[in-house]
This record gives structure tokens, C-alpha cells and sequence, in this order.
């Protein structure tokens, strides 16, 4: 598949039947708008990546939670994106902080390269 006609499907996506799910977590509305906005910016890195990109930032994960929970939405968004499912893999509390500064370095790093701008104070709570 073609990265660009992928990201401009990822950036064109609507996810605002999120909003009242994100909100009922107790996230304010401007702040679900951005966390969309950056959920979908890790649904890009994930095209620039070989292999698993781990999600450590918490809000963004919540995001990616509640869009899971739509089965059905979820697997059409993956198949039609990426081809195949986009899996969410758990990790365990001491697995993720023994390795947090690992996950987080390659992701902010690749952020800061593809996106050629720092990220926003979303991606540090852990």
C-alpha cells in the first residue's frame, strides 16, 4: 500500500463518535479533540515502523481503547488502512516500566521525524 493515499485515509477518518466515550472518562472536550488528533498521529507512525510500535502514553491509549471497542468500525478502519488487523497488545506493569524508556525513546523519536515537530505534553503521562 501506498503510505501516503494510507495516511491521508487515517487523517480523513472520522472518529468523533469517540468524543462522548472519551468524554464519559472524565476528558474535557478540547482535550479529546487533541488526543484524536494524536491517536491518529501514532496510527502514522505506525506505517513509518517495522514491527510493533508500543503505546505508552496513557490518554493516547484510551483513545485506542474506545476505538477498539467498536469491533466492527475498528477491523473496517485496519483492513482498509494496513490490510490486516491492527493488534493491541497488553503488557504486563513490570514489563512496561522496565521498558518505558525504550518505548518511549522510539517513539518520540520517530514522532520528531515524521512530523518534523516536538510532541505534545500527552505523549509523557505514563
Amino acid at each position: 500500500m501506498n503510505k501516503q493515499f494510507q495516511t491521508e485515509q487515517i487523517e480523513n477518518e472520522d472518529l468523533s463518535f469517540l468524543i462522548p466515550r472519551l468524554e464519559k472518562l472524565g476528558f474535557a472536550e478540547d482535550e479529546v479533540l487533541e488526543l484524536i488528533s494524536e491517536y491518529k498521529k501514532y496510527l502514522i507512525l505506525r506505517l513509518h515502523h517495522a514491527g510493533e510500535l508500543p503505546m505508552y502514553s496513557l490518554p493516547i491509549d484510551k483513545v485506542w481503547h474506545a476505538h477498539i471497542l467498536d469491533t466492527r468500525a475498528y477491523r473496517e478502519f485496519c483492513d482498509r488502512v494496513y490490510g490486516s488487523y491492527l493488534d493491541h497488545r497488553p503488557y504486563t506493569k513490570v514489563e512496561f516500566n522496565s521498558r518505558l524508556p525504550e518505548y518511549s525513546s522510539t517513539t518520540l523519536a520517530l514522532y520528531r521525524e515524521v512530523f518534523e515537530k516536538a510532541e505534545p505534553q500527552c505523549w509523557h503521562i505514563v
